[in-house]
């Protein structure tokens, strides 16, 4: 059997081979590494994987894959070029705005023989995969085992055969099971997706049972587009595995000790895999070995010198998107940036946060109603999903926006459409950024419209062992006005969102759904360029309470997502007043941050009240547990405004003098365990943003 033989060499390739040949460790390939490993002997033969993942149109980095690919062909002319998809889409601003053509003729150029699809793929729908993507590609096979249905009916496979060294290589694709989450439901339409290992690990029996009829190959190779810790699971059958989709590099194996290597982005690293294959088929015996392959030194520097036809791809494309790109679009306030939120508050390097709440996000949301409304719709709120902003607006800092800047921001090409909700729809959409079990990221918070205003209780829910966040909305209000549960709001967005995508699937509950057709991209450099000096909100539109105790007459409780997450100014402090007692101004000290949400910015509030203030604070509060039910905070950003020039506390005389913070997480933490600790149950009704607080011209 295949498992036996497979065990076996592995376990003599371990004790006889050197361990730079056996090396799982990342390292930087040069020329003259290595043996040949193409030597082969009777009926054995090495055939060698070059691997990649996630290029996403990066086509500046083309020329020096294709020096690194002609290097690897040369120690081994039995060389397979094969990627885990996520090659086109989400791409750079020289592909991508030229609908990604550049990228396909590169990888085109570098005979580029086989990809699973990734989720970018899918971007614009499967039938644009089909379309399109597939043709464009040249004679490159796009595979995928886990996917079906729909417009890929009869028109993708599950897997490849190639020819290879006298030797047939079996390619399976496969992609993650929430994959339906992550690209728009309406260009889905009757897809279905399953577990990607179950259905690679099907067809690798197939191809190793020794019946003709139904294919065979000598080794069988795995390209997923999925981390690749969660590939552990593939069979004896499955020789080696080319991952991806997280954008890291990764090395681990499987059960029976096959190779599993993933690639970081954007064509920054590549993977090499030798398969030694003895025999043929089912009786075939195959070592695998293989290493990651950095493209730059940790300087940035290069350690290839680009293939010049390949480079001569770019260079033309690059030259035409210039012309584009350099065109103003608009202009920014002085003291004003529009980012995405960030792991680590104060810190533009530091990962990005879908799970907070970003400047950049209320200013496209804003930009999204205000483009329905020019093409002849009524939109009362405008939204995007966080993984929508792909980029921050300005990142040079000079107040100056250009086309690739804006393009940066929103490279999809989707376009906005609308659909109404009812106000009890709108608050359940709300309490749906906290997502399922399963999901990829605990939280994603939506970008809302500067209009939009709303509060939440924050506690965890224990689902299956696993602790998540969740999220209670109050005091919803949409310009100044209570939202009532009969209300109707028409809600401008991207039809991937407003589809039902990551999670949201309230949005599939609206009606009266119109795609305008309008590109998202051109609704924002639209609005820049009508909204000359734009000024960004100050401040939040959201604010979290939690754990919400009472001691004898003392009350505390957690105030917090009080400031945006990178270069915004600082809250110095806030006036609260709380179930209509009057806990004076206090000083925000914690801006730490969490790792998942709500965000920076928050302050332990503790005072011990009178009797009277105590039966107010408790009115109408459940017998097991106290509730805030109404809340006004003012946020303070100068120490005029906090009328202590020290920064200290001004609130009346039993305020305290100093308040504990939340625990700071830091990014590393795991962000469910972070979440778990921070987010304890409580309830809170709170009013916030003022109409002052809104995207608009600084004059």
């Amino acid at each position: 059997m295949r498992l036996t033989m497979y065990r076996k060499f592995v376990a003599m390739a371990t004790a006889a081979l050197t361990i730079g040949a056996m090396s799982l460790t990342v390292s930087a390939a040069v020329a003259d590494e290595g043996a040949n490993p193409s030597v082969a002997s009777g009926d054995t033969a090495t055939v060698t994987i070059f691997g990649l993942s996630d290029f996403h149109g990066h086509i500046e980095n083309g020329g020096y894959l294709a020096a690194a690919l002609k290097q690897t062909q040369a120690k081994n002319p039995n060389t397979i070029f094969a990627a885990a998809g996520d090659m086109v889409g989400a791409s750079a601003f020289a592909s991508s705005i030229a609908n990604d053509e550049p990228a396909m003729e590169q990888l085109t150029a570098m005979n580029m023989v086989v990809s699973a699809t990734g989720n970018h793929e899918y971007d614009q729908g499967a039938a644009d995969l089909v379309d399109r993507i597939m043709p464009g590609m040249g004679s490159a096979q796009y595979i995928v085992a886990n996917v079906s249905g729909g417009a890929l009916e009869g028109k993708i496979q599950p897997y490849t055969i190639t020819e290879s060294g006298g030797k047939s290589i079996a390619f399976i694709g496969g992609v993650y099971e929430t994959l339906l989450d992550s690209v728009s439901p309406a260009g889905m339409a009757g897809v279905t997706v399953i577990d990607p290992v179950v259905a690679i690990n099907s067809y690798a029996d197939q191809l190793s049972d020794g019946d003709e009829s139904n294919g065979e190959a000598d080794a069988v190779v795995a390209l997923v587009h999925a981390d690749a810790n969660q590939l552990t699971g593939l069979n004896e059958n499955v020789d080696a595995v080319v991952a991806g989709h997280t954008h890291m590099d990764q090395e681990t194996e499987t059960a029976s000790g096959a190779p599993i290597k993933q690639t970081k982005n954007y064509g920054e690293s590549y993977a090499t895999i030798d398969l030694t294959i003895t025999g043929s088929g089912k009786d075939a015996q195959v070592i695998a070995s293989g290493q990651l392959n950095q493209i730059f030194d940790k300087d940035g520097n290069a350690l290839y010198e680009s293939d010049p036809e390949v480079n001569a791809i770019y260079e033309r494309a690059q030259a035409a998107a210039d012309e584009q790109g350099n065109t103003v679009l608009g202009t920014i306030d002085a003291d004003s940036t529009f980012n995405r939120g960030r792991d680590v508050p104060g810190k533009l390097d530091s990962e990005e946060n879908r799970g907070v709440e970003s400047t950049l996000g209320v200013l496209n949301a804003d930009a999204a109603m205000w483009a329905a409304n020019e093409h002849g719709q009524q939109a009362d709120i405008g939204v995007i999903n966080a993984g929508g902003l792909r980029a921050d607006l300005d990142p040079n800092g000079d107040k100056t926006i250009t086309l690739k800047e804006a393009h940066d921001v929103l490279p999809f090409g989707n376009s906005t459409a609308v659909v109404t909700l009812t106000g009890a729809q709108l608050k359940a959409l709300l309490e749906q950024q906290w997502q399922p079990a399963g999901a990829s990221r605990p939280v994603q918070w939506l970008g809302l419209s500067s209009n939009v205003s709303y509060h939440y209780n924050l506690y965890t829910e224990t689902i299956n062992g696993t602790t998540l966040p969740r999220g209670e909305v109050f005091d919803l209000t949409v310009n100044g006005e209570a939202v009532r549960d009969t209300d109707t709001f028409t809600i401008a967005g991207n039809p991937f969102l407003l589809t039902g995508g990551d999670n949201f699937t309230v949005f599939t509950q609206g009606t009266n759904y119109v795609d305008t057709g309008y590109i998202d991209f051109d609704g924002l450099s639209d609005y820049l360029e009508a909204h000359p000096n734009l000024k960004a909100v100050s401040t939040r539109g959201s604010t979290g309470f939690s754990a919400v105790e009472v001691d004898g007459n003392t009350v505390s409780f957690t105030v917090s997502g009080l400031a945006f997450t990178t270069d915004e100014q600082r809250p110095k402090a806030i006036k609260l007043t709380a179930n209509g007692v009057d806990f004076g101004t206090l000083k925000i000290f914690d801006f730490s941050g969490e790792t998942q949400g709500p965000g920076a910015g928050s302050v332990m509030v503790t005072k011990t009240l009178s009797d009277a203030d105590l039966a107010t604070f408790l009115a109408d509060a459940a017998a097991d547990a106290a509730t805030i039910r109404t809340a006004q905070v003012d946020v303070l950003f100068t120490d005029a405004e906090t009328g202590d020039d020290t920064g200290g506390n001004t609130g009346d005389s039993d305020a305290p003098e100093t308040q504990p913070t939340l625990p700071a997480t830091g990014a590393g933490t795991c962000a469910i365990a972070a979440a778990a600790m921070l987010l304890l149950a409580g309830g809170v009704m709170l009013k916030r943003r003022s109409s002052a607080h809104s995207s608009v011209d600084a004059q």
